[in-house]
């Protein structure tokens, strides 16, 4: 027994002293977390009081920043800025180019009261920060404001011209004085009526107004294949007799020219001949001191035309013939002999 408690005691010490070193261990990674604890509060509170004092302004934005309510300055470079927490705040809008149209395809009347479908699409951005922050507050209430002045001033567009004006294309004929419009001279008249009303009011500058859609009833789209019809066909007509109208020029000049030219050559050719009978005068002269030789020559130009075209069986007593015969060459005057001479 007394061995068993000399073996049994220092096993009891030595649990003591594990015990002893896991409490040691255990408060030293409480103490560890502890410090985690602290210096992640510490970098939320430094990202706190960051996000209180600073904010950034990004490339296409401009920044109203203000102090109790009253905008004390406009920034519209991209960057980090310094604020007073609580007493400042700013205001982030969004400058670059929009699109938007204008909320609905509605129908209005023609100046002699036919009735169009239209919708039309307008491109914007923001001109006077300040003024666009006063009146309008945010990109929503802007594009609604937009869409409202937009479409009044289509209904007032159309309502001035006739349907015929911007249906009838421009080169078609048309009264003295009348005004013929093309949808793109409508979009410049709806924009000149915006422009001016939005930067004034808003402070917002309307670049673009179009036309996205434009549907027309069925009766009134039957009226208007008709006139395009007709009016095709007018072209066309105008087009036949423009071309015929040419035809006639060309063949006038054709004439004409051909005219000068036979005249020309006409001349050119009176004027040859007499050289060449100047030149044949000269010859003329000559055979006149030899008969024999002009008709021998002139048998043989004979003889040379029938044989380039003809194979002929012929009697050689008969001229020009006979100049193939014997004794069908003349004799000059210093070939024949004395007796002959004499």
């Amino acid at each position: 027994m007394e061995q068993e408690l000399k073996n049994n005691g220092p096993i009891q010490e030595h649990s003591h002293d594990q015990v002893e070193g896991h409490s040691h261990s255990h408060g030293g990674s409480s103490q560890g977390r502890k410090w985690v604890s602290v210096l992640t509060g510490a970098v939320i509170a430094i990202v706190f009081i960051l996000y209180m004092i600073t904010f950034t302004v990004h490339e296409g934005q401009y920044c109203v920043l203000k102090t109790f309510g009253r905008i004390t300055q406009t920034i519209d470079k991209p960057g980090l800025y310094w604020k007073w927490p609580l007493a400042q705040r700013a205001v982030i809008h969004d400058g670059r180019l929009h699109t938007s149209e204008d909320g609905m395809l509605e129908q209005t009347f023609t100046k002699d009261g036919q009735p169009v479908m239209v919708m039309t699409f307008f491109s914007w951005r923001i001109a006077d920060v300040d003024k666009f922050d006063t009146s309008l507050t945010s990109f929503e209430n802007a594009e609604k404001k937009l869409q409202t002045i937009v479409r009044s001033a289509k209904t007032e567009t159309f309502g001035l011209i006739t349907f015929g004006e911007f249906i009838t294309p421009e080169e078609s004929g048309a009264a003295p004085g009348e005004r013929k419009l093309r949808f793109d001279e409508i979009e410049k008249d709806i924009l000149g009526k915006v422009k001016n009303q939005a930067l004034n009011d808003f402070g917002v500058e309307i670049k673009q107004v179009g036309i996205k859609r434009l549907n027309l009833p069925e009766s009134v789209s039957q009226k208007v294949f008709d006139r395009m019809k007709a009016e095709r066909d007018a072209k066309a007509r105008n087009y036949i007799t423009e071309g015929e109208g040419e035809a006639k020029n060309i063949v006038s000049r054709a004439k004409r020219d051909k005219a000068i030219i036979e005249s020309t050559a006409f001349a050119k050719a009176k004027l040859i001949r007499a050289e060449g009978e100047k030149e044949a005068a000269q010859y003329y002269k000559e055979f006149a001191k030899e008969p024999e030789l002009h008709k021998f020559i002139k048998s043989l130009e004979a003889l040379r035309l029938l044989a380039e075209k003809t194979t002929l069986i012929i009697d050689t007593s008969a001229p020009p013939f006979h100049l193939l015969g014997k004794g069908a060459v003349p004799k000059s005057g210093s070939d024949q002999s004395p007796e002959t001479n004499r």
